[in-house]
């Protein structure tokens, strides 16, 4: 299992589709084995699940994932620089 910080999971949280975010998150976590056995047909498994259960265009998908990481890196770098203020 892959160690979240709960201050961005509480960020991740107020994001438009987030719970797509986290259902795909975790289920590529939980065949991968929190990321220890990746393989390259784990992100197609993913996709595929992501699509069928949400209804959703792999195009559709991968957008929410890319602005969702976005998202997280903007907060990240943001929360970043008020520790050094």
């Amino acid at each position: 299992m892959i160690k979240k910080e709960p201050e961005i999971e509480e960020f991740i949280d107020t994001l438009e589709n987030s719970h797509i975010y986290k259902d795909i998150r975790s289920k590529y976590e939980e065949i991968t084995d929190g990321g220890k056995n990746r393989k390259s047909e784990h992100d197609e498994i993913v996709i595929r699940y992501g699509c069928e259960k949400y209804n959703l265009t792999t195009e559709e998908l991968d957008r929410i994932f890319i602005d969702t990481k976005l998202k997280i890196s903007e907060f990240q770098l943001m929360r970043k620089n008020k520790v050094k203020e």
